[in-house]
């Protein structure tokens, strides 16, 4: 019944007394509603927070502004600004609030959590700024953190720069394979599923998260942000700022697409292949 009517159970056990034993007259139900009422002295309850944590907004205000009105090096110029994080932060200070507090705080200061609409780019997404991206995680991370290996799996969209039906991407990933020596193995996500790629929901959505209600006027804004977001679990990224130039247009030829030394598979050879390191 309580989970039905949403009335707490304390309510509907006072109702089902009522009911068995109905009030007969008037003065009967004054006077139960009378001694049941309850009216709350001037100044009574609890007092707002602001009032019992004095110096909260003043600190609230420092980690939303910390260029203007606190420390210019605080991370929380470069988090998110949400109210979950801004309440661990004040927490973290000594102050005891809620998410949900914060987030009544921040209206009354005018603040409105929004997301961004656009970002920011140097030059073309193509299949050669998509390979350059993935020969620098391996120059930077992925070797030492996978010295012995010997394949790379990527997982890819179907379509896009690194489609499964474009020549500019398996050519450049035969570079790639060459250049370092590993199988490249390439698993396309089939078409309408993009959102199956875990990277989705284990580092895309918590960037979106992070720069949430920060425009990315520079392109200093937008590699800090993205470097700076973290996660209770141990998330950690880095981000470089790539100013290489990639036009678009670029045509790999039938004779250059024989070089490359490609083998399907048996499952949906269309979308899942292994690029060989070229003797």
């Amino acid at each position: 019944m309580a989970f039905a009517t949403g009335l707490s159970c304390n309510t509907i056990r006072t109702g089902i007394k009522e009911l068995k034993n109905p009030l007969k007259s008037q003065d009967q139900v004054k006077s139960a509603m009378e001694s049941t009422s309850k009216i709350r002295k001037p100044g009574g309850g609890r007092k707002k927070l602001i009032e019992t944590d004095p110096s909260l907004m003043e600190d609230l205000e420092k980690l939303i502004d910390p260029v203007t009105r606190g420390d210019p090096s605080s991370p929380l110029c470069w988090t998110s600004k949400s109210p979950s994080k801004l309440s661990q932060a004040l927490g973290e200070q000594g102050h005891k609030i809620s998410a949900r507090t914060v987030a009544k705080l921040l209206r009354q200061l005018g603040y409105s959590l929004q997301s961004n609409q656009k970002t920011l780019g140097i030059s073309h997404d193509t299949a050669e700024f998509a390979v350059a991206s993935i020969r620098q995680w391996w120059h930077l991370m992925g070797e030492k953190i996978y010295p012995e290996a010997k394949e790379l799996l990527i997982t890819a969209d179907c379509g896009g720069s690194n489609g499964y039906r474009i020549r500019l991407w398996k050519s450049e990933l035969q570079k790639l394979a060459t250049e370092t020596g590993l199988t490249i193995m390439v698993s396309h996500l089939p078409p309408g599923t993009s959102k199956w790629n875990k990277i989705e929901h284990r580092m895309f959505c918590h960037i979106t998260e992070n720069w949430r209600a920060r425009p990315l006027i520079t392109r200093e804004v937008a590699v800090n942000l993205i470097s700076n977001t973290t996660t209770k679990k141990g998330l950690k990224l880095t981000a470089k700022l790539d100013e290489a130039d990639y036009p678009i247009g670029k045509k790999i030829s039938d004779q250059e697409f024989k070089k490359v030394n490609l083998k399907r598979d048996d499952f949906h050879g269309e979308w899942n292949s292994s690029i060989l390191p070229n003797k």
